[in-house]
């Protein structure tokens, strides 16, 4: 479905909910931490796992929830990386054989290289999982974090308000 993406409650408390549509008490709230890299990712897309962990670690928008969703990042990534060298090796367009009805080769023509449609596939890929992690400028406008250790949950003012408790 095409539109914006769905915010989250908090933010919506926050903001004031100027819709006034009800607001998801139900909404879940996975634990703070890092994910465990999936099996299956391309050397490469571990390279990026492990170079990004850290980055959204600080960032504090890192969960225990998020493992697919930076796989697929990863992943993705790894894919653009590999056809942009197809690319810068075989160039945008590729040389394909033109044969006559009898299968004799009759000259040639050029085309667009698949790995061009391959990056471009995994481009927006990476940039819609990048959007959902907060990995670009203008999603990082639509998160709201508090960075810290990803160890335990850090409780913010909020949180003590929809509890009933005292702010620290």
């Amino acid at each position: 479905m095409a539109g914006r993406n769905p915010k989250p409650t908090k933010l919506k408390l926050l903001q004031g909910n100027p819709g006034h549509r009800p607001l998801n008490a139900s909404e879940p709230q996975p634990d703070a931490g890092e994910p465990i890299m999936p099996s299956g990712l391309s050397a490469a897309a571990q390279d990026e796992w492990t170079a990004v962990i850290p980055i959204l670690r600080k960032m504090g928008v890192l969960t225990v929830a998020d493992g697919a969703t930076i796989a697929g990042y990863c992943q993705s990534r790894a894919d653009w990386l590999r056809a942009q060298a197809e690319i810068e090796e075989y160039g945008v367009t590729v040389e394909e054989p033109i044969t006559n009805r009898m299968g004799e080769p009759v000259g040639h023509r050029r085309k667009k290289n698949p790995a061009v449609t391959v990056a471009s596939d995994a481009k927006k890929m990476m940039r819609a999982f990048a959007s959902d992690l907060g990995l670009s400028p203008a999603s990082r406008t639509r998160v709201h974090a508090t960075p810290g250790s990803d160890d335990k949950p850090q409780q913010d003012e909020l949180d003590s308000v929809l509890n009933d408790e005292d702010p620290e």
